[in-house]
């Protein structure tokens, strides 16, 4: 039996296949750090309860003033972002546009969802890259929320919670004692990380591939030319 020798293009195949295959593993992970909660202690929601079908008539505001946060002070000038529960009343099939705006220290910058694709009872990651983390820190930061072009019984409902200590929505101008259910997140520099990501992959491929060419020998048996 011939000895094992391996050549410039088996060894380039071998890496870009362990390059996929790492890529494919842990890319869900490289996109999730993407980004980081402001509080790394969820808040217990308690007493959830629709807000409202969320039509062209239909408006909810709240502050979103944020007291307290375990971010770094780099990550404060980081894009705010907020992940917000949303219910579409079960499996129906909906429609239509809403809107979100965020106004933070003289900033602000708006958002629109297409309610057909929000799934039910389920967070929706919106980011606002007009607003930074620092303009709503310890600051008077607001919320509003409303309908577009969804039509009523074609529309989805944000979800309100009755947590104590929180700032309280406002729905079609009249107060409530509820706080509107979302988690306040940073957008981090996606361009950086997911270098240093693919370069930490490269290396871990290339690294693999020769301990793979090294042991070889060891499956094939002895050296063609072993006496």
């Amino acid at each position: 039996m011939s000895a094992f020798r391996p050549t410039l293009r088996s060894v380039s195949a071998m890496v870009l296949f362990m390059a996929a295959l790492l890529l494919f593993m842990f890319y869900p992970v490289i996109e999730r750090y993407e980004n980081e909660d402001v509080l790394h202690k969820g808040i217990p929601w308690a007493g959830m309860r629709p807000a409202g079908e969320i039509t062209p008539d239909f408006r909810l505001r709240q502050n979103l003033r944020t007291e307290h946060t375990q971010l770094e002070p780099h990550e404060m000038d980081n894009v705010f972002c907020m992940d917000v529960l949303f219910a579409t009343y079960g499996r129906r099939r909906n429609d239509g546009l809403i809107r979100l705006r965020v106004t933070a220290d003289g900033a602000t910058d708006e958002q629109f969802i297409d309610v057909k694709y929000l799934i039910d009872n389920s967070l929706e990651l919106i980011c606002f890259p007009g607003v930074t983390f620092r303009q709503v820190y310890q600051r008077d930061a607001w919320i509003d929320i409303e309908g577009v072009s969804a039509v009523p019984g074609k529309s989805v409902t944000a979800v309100l919670s009755s947590t104590a200590g929180l700032p309280r929505a406002t729905v079609n101008g009249a107060e409530t004692d509820l706080t509107l259910v979302y988690v306040a997140k940073i957008r981090k520099d996606p361009g950086l990380y997911k270098f240093n990501s693919f370069v930490l992959i490269a290396f871990a491929s290339l690294i693999l591939t020769l301990l793979m060419v090294a042991a070889q020998p060891m499956f094939k048996g002895r050296p063609a030319n072993a006496g």
